[in-house]
C-alpha cells in the first residue's frame, strides 16, 4: 500500500494585544472585533497556537456585536482537549485553498455550522447560510456584500458544493463547541 509522508508543521507564534488573568489564574487573550465570523476564527487560531506553544491558556474571550440585534456579544472559547489536532485539520484545509476556491465565508459558515449543532437539520442550516451569504433587504450585511467574496465566487453559488458543508464544519464545529456563553 501507499504510505503517506508524516508531514509535521512546527508552529512560530507572536501574540499581540492584551493578556490579562480570567478571574481563574490563568491568562486570556483579547482582541477588538470588527466582523464576526473572521474574527472569532483569528481568536481561535490565536488559542490554539498559543495553547500548542505550550503557553498556559485556559481560555479566550471574544467580544463582538451580534450582527442582528446589534447588541454586544460576549463568546468565552475554552482550548479543546488536543489543540494540535485541530491546528492540524485547519492547515490541512488552509493547503487545500492552495489549489482552488475553498469555500469558506465568515457568515455563512457561521450560520450553518450553528443550525447543525442547534438542530442537525441539514435544509434549515443550509437556509440559514443561503440568507447569511446572500443577504436581504432586510439584512443587507452578508458575505456577498464582502467585494472579495463577491469577485472570488464570479455568480457562483459555492454553498451548493459538498465542500461547504464540510468546510463549515471542519472550522466553525469546534469553535462553537469550544464556546461558552
Amino acid at each position: 500500500g501507499h504510505k503517506e509522508a508524516d508531514q509535521r508543521v512546527q508552529y512560530r507564534i507572536r501574540i499581540r494585544g492584551n493578556r490579562h488573568a480570567d478571574g481563574f489564574g490563568l491568562p486570556a487573550l483579547s482582541i477588538q472585533p470588527h466582523e464576526y465570523g473572521q474574527d472569532l476564527i483569528s481568536l481561535w487560531l490565536r488559542l490554539l497556537l498559543g495553547a500548542a506553544a505550550g503557553l498556559p491558556l485556559g481560555r479566550a474571550v471574544f467580544v463582538g456585536l451580534d450582527g442582528k440585534s446589534g447588541k454586544s456579544e460576549t463568546v468565552c472559547m475554552a482550548v479543546p482537549p488536543n489543540p494540535n489536532a485541530v491546528l492540524d485539520s485547519l492547515v490541512r484545509l488552509f493547503v487545500a485553498g492552495g489549489t482552488g476556491l475553498v469555500p469558506l465565508f465568515p457568515l455563512a459558515s457561521h450560520a450553518y455550522a450553528r443550525e447543525m449543532i442547534k438542530s442537525g437539520d441539514e435544509s434549515k442550516a443550509m437556509a440559514k447560510a443561503a440568507a447569511a451569504f446572500q443577504g436581504s433587504p432586510f439584512a443587507p450585511v452578508s458575505d456577498l456584500s464582502n467585494p472579495w467574496i463577491k469577485w472570488a465566487v464570479r455568480g457562483r453559488d459555492p454553498l451548493n458544493s459538498g465542500d461547504f458543508s464540510r468546510c463549515a464544519d471542519l472550522v466553525y464545529r469546534p469553535i462553537l463547541e469550544a464556546s461558552i456563553r
